[in-house]
């Protein structure tokens, strides 16, 4: 099967164009992917192939992703022989370069590159949520913390920003470096917004996540956490649950003592405060008969609660 050959004052081709690319392919993640594509048909730098030469009009090049065969009519986009080509797109690690070449007798051929890996699918956190864990603060626990389940192999989660910033971090700011699914934070135990990204390792960054803090005042044993006395009260026990305050705090919610519960102050002022005129027990800690109420511990209660009993 000769390539080419003479018969008297005629030379023969039936041999296709030769394509190389440089590089072959790339195996190492990036965003994007670049290579020299050229297309020989003289037998000068390549042995054994035609001598017609290249058709140069014919020169078109298509990225496929997977296993796909193209045809010769799929080829839109053309380019010029050794020409770069790049592709600044998709994700999965089976990216194809196929280039169809032809030279001047009409001999055709479509060439496939080696596979290419391409990220460009930000990673993604599934949830964001907080627990108080002391007197004074929050754990913060972000979880889910993956490339993309749902598209193709990708790059890997490289890490982590949690800020009280809501400006989006860039490729450069401090990310803490960390592949764990599940993160923590401990934050302070008050009213607050806290942002969270995650970037993987070649620079896509995900959606913000966010999540705003309550802010605690009581505890009961230390163990549940709440924000008014009243919430606190209606989840004591009757056993003689201990509700310490955790702060200075005007508490105005309204609730009834059914229990035998105690109030620690625990260092702190308790305000109370009445706000309307018409309902004289409007911001009322009502207790009732045969419950008890214990103020123990060192601190202020300060009570403008009208009714009885009440504090």
């Amino acid at each position: 099967n000769p390539e080419y050959h003479l018969m008297g004052r005629y030379v023969f081709d039936n041999t296709s164009p030769d394509v190389t690319f440089n590089p072959e392919g790339v195996s190492t993640w990036a965003k994007s992917h670049a290579t020299t594509v050229t297309a020989r048909d003289d037998n000068s730098e390549t042995p054994n192939t035609g001598v017609a030469g290249v058709n140069t009009s014919s020169l078109k090049y298509q990225w496929i992703k997977g296993d796909e065969n193209p045809t010769e009519e799929t080829f839109t986009q053309s380019f010029t022989n050794s020409q770069t080509l790049s592709i600044a797109a998709g994700t999965g690690n089976d990216w194809y370069l196929w280039i169809l070449a032809k030279d001047n007798v009409g001999n055709t051929s479509i060439v496939q590159s080696n596979a290419f890996w391409l990220d460009n699918t930000a990673p993604i956190v599934d949830s964001m949520i907080s627990t108080p864990s002391s007197a004074t603060t929050y754990t913060l626990t972000m979880s889910g913390i993956t490339d993309d389940k749902d598209v193709d192999p990708q790059s890997g989660v490289k890490g982590y920003i949690i800020s009280t910033d809501p400006t989006t971090p860039t490729e450069d700011s401090s990310w803490t470096l960390s592949t764990a699914e599940i993160v923590t934070y401990e934050g302070a135990l008050e009213l607050t917004t806290y942002y969270f990204w995650v970037i993987d390792n070649v620079g896509n960054i995900s959606e913000v996540t966010e999540l705003t803090t309550k802010e605690i005042f009581y505890s009961i044993n230390h163990t549940s956490w709440y924000e008014t006395f009243a919430d606190a009260v209606a989840d004591a026990e009757e056993s003689g649950d201990t509700i310490y305050v955790l702060k200075d705090v005007l508490d105005e919610s309204n609730g009834t003592v059914d229990k035998n519960v105690k109030l620690d102050l625990n260092g702190h002022t308790l305000s109370r405060g009445k706000t309307g005129e018409t309902n004289i027990y409007e911001n009322s800690i009502v207790i009732n008969q045969n419950a008890s109420l214990e103020v123990i511990g060192t601190g202020t209660l300060q009570s403008a609660s009208i009714g009885y009993p009440t504090f």
